[in-house]
């Protein structure tokens, strides 16, 4: 006799099999979690791919990362960046964030700076922090956009302000070097206290150095 796992799983491949995306879907997060199914990457690239060929942009997410890492099929950055294209052009901020990290490195996709540039905007202007810190990278190093400390500057913020260590840090810098925004070590010596509270392990070195060069007091 069939378990409750195995109907369930059985109802749902014959809805998939009619076209149901929604249930091409299901499978493949079941398959590639092993939950409510035996854990099996091949099935889930099989079922996400036929629910990214339906438009879903979750599956076309989910079916890049398993290209991407060579789960259930081999590695191949040419398809996940196919995939993280469509899923991107549809508004996933995941996917429009690895898009741009794999024109940023070349991986897949020849190198190319300025789409880089556009997805990290597109994902940024959805506040995610990384996108954030990257695009203020793009800035301060005039890399597919003009260099532009003051926009370097309004992006590490922002992503500084959403928690991103690597971010406060960035801004302690600027401030201690008058880099965007007007020299100020007190202001420098706060970022680096959340850089280092964060986790950052080189703001602790930054901030020692202020306070060793008498160029800010310690915040009680």
């Amino acid at each position: 006799m069939a378990s409750e796992q195995e109907r369930e799983i059985f109802r749902l491949q014959a809805a998939a099999t009619r076209g149901d995306v929604d249930a091409q879907y299901t499978l493949g997060c079941m398959y590639q979690t092993g939950e409510g199914a035996p854990q099996n990457s091949e099935e889930a690239v099989r079922w996400f791919r036929q629910a990214a060929d339906g438009g879903d942009r979750e599956a076309q997410f989910n079916l890049a990362v398993l290209y991407l890492t060579g789960q259930g099929a081999p590695r191949n950055p040419d398809l996940a960046a196919g995939w993280f294209l469509k899923a991107a052009q549809q508004g996933d901020v995941e996917a429009q964030f690895n898009l741009a990290c794999m024109y940023d490195l070349g991986d897949g996709v020849p190198q190319d700076f300025e789409q880089a540039v556009h997805w990290y905007r597109q994902a940024a202007d959805s506040g995610k922090a990384e996108a954030e810190f990257n695009l203020g990278l793009k800035f301060f190093n005039g890399e597919g956009v003009e260099q532009d400390p003051d926009l370097a500057f309004h992006w590490f913020r922002e992503a500084a302000n959403r928690g991103y260590a690597k971010a406060q840090l960035n801004i302690g810098l600027m401030y201690s070097n008058g880099l965007g925004v007007s020299q100020d070590f007190q202001k420098a010596a706060k970022w680096f206290i959340k850089a280092e509270r964060g986790g950052d392990p080189d703001a602790k070195a930054h901030l020692q150095a202020l306070y060793d060069q008498n160029l800010a007091r310690p915040y009680d």
